[in-house]
């Protein structure tokens, strides 16, 4: 992660800031990530409002760290790890970042949400047959429709763009990224739409990550979290959470559903935004078949399989040679600029590199089946 110089300020606690006798509890936040947290007057985030609430606890005075967090682990190790701060809220309930790390319990859980009118009845998949669902690009559900018959799924590439959608009339209901949506819902929207979690095995515990040497901090915290949770829901409100029990989408007594739900990922994939592409008859770079396979796999595996081997025939990039014929560069040029929504490949246009597409291109050339 690309981490920026720390910028450092004293939140108002209820403990004298000048109080040298008092530690600090040192918060890492990132400046620019709501309804997270946010470097600035007014809505700071569900985080900042949180960790304030910690420090009254303990009565210790808070000092926010500015770490931007869009590369996760290296994001930890380079701050929490590295003694920058004290704390890290909204780590997930996973301990392989390394030896130094322990976490709090979960102060809660967020997830996947389904965005709907209110008053839907869009309540499982079988009453979503025959409509346009949105999904958001490389999430489980985007995997969930793939292999699902009877629904047009129509891919963005994030949470607002599924509810601009809604908006729009383009979509009928679309899943989303549970925290993003709610308050995009409740700030822009006026809470016109329900936002609410799905799929038990979709939600995941949010917790507040420590050094291991701080085991007496985090012993603290866990006490501090059962005293706070009232409290916290109404942050959860204040920011739009979506809250309640998740609802099941597939019916018991579908096959069909219990095999697509067993394929699907348990944890969610990172949006990916979209490259730009180089025209086809531009000179292509030298095949660098490991680093394609790298990237490909980094990029485009999560719908057409690792090393673009997938038992999905519509997906099966390995065929494009056989298919296509002499026109396969310009279909790959066309597919990336423009996306195919409705089957799922959204537009890759102006964030990863023309060289990054080229040899991603150049790997696939290479695998075709001739």
């Amino acid at each position: 992660m690309a981490l920026l110089a720390a910028s450092i300020f004293t939140a108002t606690t209820g403990v004298a800031a000048d109080d040298e006798t008092v530690a600090k509890l040192r918060v890492c936040a990132d400046p620019d990530s709501l309804p997270f947290s946010k470097n600035q007057s007014g809505q700071r985030g569900i985080y900042l409002e949180y960790a304030d609430l910690i420090g009254q606890t303990l009565q210790r005075p808070v000092e926010h760290v500015w770490v931007v967090t869009i590369y996760g682990e290296r994001a930890i190790r380079s701050s929490l790890l590295s003694d920058r701060c004290d704390i890290m809220l909204g780590l997930p309930q996973d301990e392989d970042m390394g030896p130094k790390l322990i976490l709090s319990k979960p102060f809660m859980k967020i997830g996947y949400a389904l965005a709907a009118p209110k008053g839907s009845t869009l309540s499982n998949i079988a009453a979503m047959q025959g409509k346009k669902i949105g999904v958001e690009f490389g999430s489980p559900a985007q995997s969930l429709l793939a292999v699902t018959d009877g629904i047009e799924a129509v891919t963005y590439r994030k949470a607002p763009d599924v509810l601009n959608g809604l908006v729009s009339g383009e979509i009928d209901a679309g899943f989303v990224w549970g925290p993003s949506a709610g308050y995009f819902n409740k700030e822009k929207l006026n809470s016109n739409y329900t936002i609410t979690p799905v799929e038990q095995r979709w939600q995941f515990g949010s917790s507040i990550g420590l050094q291991k040497k701080d085991a007496a901090l985090r012993d603290q915290l866990n006490s501090v979290i059962d005293t706070l949770a009232p409290t916290f829901i109404a942050l959860m409100d204040k920011y739009g959470f979506p809250s309640g029990a998740p609802m099941m989408l597939a019916q018991a007594n579908s096959a069909q559903m219990r095999h697509a739900q067993a394929a699907l990922p348990d944890v969610p994939v990172e949006t990916l935004a979209a490259p730009s592409v180089k025209n086809s008859t531009e000179a292509k770079p030298a095949v660098d078949h490991a680093k394609g396979n790298s990237m490909f796999n980094n990029y485009c595996a999560h719908c057409h399989g690792p090393d673009a081997v997938t038992g999905e025939k519509r997906q099966n990039l390995r065929n494009l040679s056989k298919k296509y014929g002499e026109r396969m560069n310009e279909i790959f040029t066309t597919t990336l600029a423009t996306g195919r929504l409705s089957k799922g490949m959204p537009k890759w246009v102006g964030v990863i590199s023309d060289d990054e597409i080229a040899t991603i291109k150049a790997y696939i050339d290479t695998v075709q089946e001739r």
